[in-house]
């Protein structure tokens, strides 16, 4: 949260050393910048969601993987799964929003982002709040 992306990268990595199979750990990492490619890859994070499937972090993260790659659909079916697992994660329900807007649903997009921000005064967010709020304005004035 505080861009110190790698002091966080050493944290994870020595977590990961002591458990290779530390499901937040791999998830954390496959959401850092530039993580290496052997845990953010598509297949480990589905073999652990198999494992743990309501595993939000989990969905989240593949969320994010999907969301890079641009796989709206995929993104947004994850984004709803760890939504369904934690409905007062602020990121996780505007990561749902954005997905929404991306999949032309803006409706629903602009409940998911009222309700970040909702959350988002009770918690740690990654997301801007300003950007919410202008996005909001803009669907709302279609």
């Amino acid at each position: 949260k505080n861009n110190e992306y790698g002091k966080a990268r050493r944290g994870y990595q020595l977590l990961l050393k002591l458990d290779p199979r530390d499901q937040v750990a791999v998830a954390a990492m496959s959401n850092l910048e530039n993580a290496s490619a052997a845990l953010t890859d598509e297949s480990k994070l589905k073999f652990m969601l198999q494992q743990q499937p309501n595993a939000a972090h989990l969905s989240f993260a593949l969320g994010n993987y999907y969301a890079k790659e641009n796989r709206w659909p995929e993104a947004q079916a994850e984004y709803f799964k760890a939504w369904q697992g934690e409905s007062k994660n602020a990121d996780y329900v505007y990561n749902l929003a954005v997905s929404l807007d991306q999949l032309g649903k803006t409706s629903e997009a602009l409940r998911f982002y009222n309700e970040s921000l909702v959350l988002a005064r009770n918690s740690n967010i990654g997301f801007s709040e300003s950007d919410v709020e202008k996005r909001i304005r803009i669907i709302s004035d279609k």
